[in-house]
């Protein structure tokens, strides 16, 4: 069984967000790809792992919260 302490929900925190932001400037440098008529292929795979990594970042924070709830 984990055991965590208010610093890992910080850090989880922390993790989401600089996840969100780097998930947002890819998004605009994918566009700036496009817009260019660049190959895109890497990039959006890029992308679309940087959102599969965000959905268990976020479940992992919210793991942190329930366990630290009880």
């Amino acid at each position: 069984m984990a055991c965590y302490l208010r610093a890992d929900l910080d850090t989880a925190r922390k993790t989401v967000a600089m996840s969100e932001r780097h998930i947002i400037l890819h998004e605009i440098r994918l566009t700036r790809l496009r817009m260019a008529g660049l190959p895109t292929a890497h990039a959006e795979w890029a992308l679309a792992e940087f959102k599969r990594l965000l959905i268990g970042h976020r479940e992992h924070l919210d793991h942190i919260e329930k366990w630290l709830r009880h």
